[in-house]
């Protein structure tokens, strides 16, 4: 039976808030980091699996490519580019069978990486920024609510003094609600806070921040080298040179953050 969020997310979709602006498709990415960096690394299993697929077709390609043409190279009753020529089209045909054989294979992995993709797509505007994290941390909690009843009137020094406890302590759900005062304050008492807002978050979830940007970098980047490496092996040559390019871009951005277990999950 659906939820009562899985019937919201239908309806909305219903009525024509399907689309990648709607606030629907925060309800189909993943919910939390650790479901994010899981959906990261399950991409990579699934690249991982379709390169062991194209690796192992590709030497039985080359394989009997090598039987073909020495069977017919013994034809020496055959002029050599007749034995060429029939060597090529017997093993182009070969391969035919095996990129029709590998077909279904090859395309549920791909529509795995594509669907990793639009999860972590979906829900990526909510990881853009430090900031984006630090304001969720507690929300509608009774410990913010305290903290911001606390600072109800709090005037800029008290302010600035709370954010240093906070990243002191590494108190979040603090730092979230000197946050909040912070938006809610003057621009004249903000600089007289000289509190970066920016700056406190980077503190308190850049590592997350970092974390959750990688996991979205990378379940991208598998897609677009699965898409290429199948590209190759259906066209049976090496990736293009503007291929690799882009992808050797992409994947400049990758720094094994995901792989560090001293990081916090």
């Amino acid at each position: 039976m659906p939820t009562s969020n899985e019937k919201i997310v239908a309806g909305v979709a219903a009525r024509g808030g399907h689309s990648d602006s709607s606030l629907a498709k925060f309800a189909r990415g993943p919910k939390t980091l650790a479901e994010l960096t899981e959906v990261a690394a399950r991409s990579s299993l699934a690249l991982e699996r379709l390169r062991k697929i194209i690796a192992l077709r590709d030497g039985e390609i080359a394989q009997r490519s090598a039987e073909i043409r020495r069977e017919w190279n013994a034809r020496t009753e055959l002029g050599r580019d007749m034995r060429e020529a029939m060597a090529e089209k017997e093993i182009a045909a070969y391969r035919r069978n095996v990129l029709t054989t590998t077909e279904q294979d090859r395309s549920a992995v791909l529509s795995e990486l594509r669907g990793f993709e639009a999860e972590v797509g979906a829900v990526a505007a909510l990881w853009e920024s430090p900031a984006h994290l630090l304001m969720r941390e507690g929300l509608g909690s009774e410990e913010r609510s305290r903290y911001l009843g606390q600072m109800q009137y709090a005037g800029p020094a008290e302010v600035s003094n709370l954010a240093a406890f906070a990243v002191s302590t590494g108190n979040r759900v603090l730092g979230a609600a000197v946050l909040s005062k912070l938006d809610s304050m003057s621009p004249e008492n903000r600089k007289l806070a000289g509190v970066s807002r920016q700056d406190l978050a980077q503190v308190l979830t850049g590592g997350d921040h970092e974390r959750a940007r990688e996991s979205i970098l990378v379940a991208r980047n598998r897609v677009q080298e699965g898409v290429n490496i199948n590209r190759a092996f259906e066209a049976a040559k090496p990736r293009g040179g503007l291929d690799r390019i882009k992808l050797a871009l992409s994947k400049r951005g990758e720094t094994g953050i995901l792989e560090d277990p001293g990081e916090r999950a």
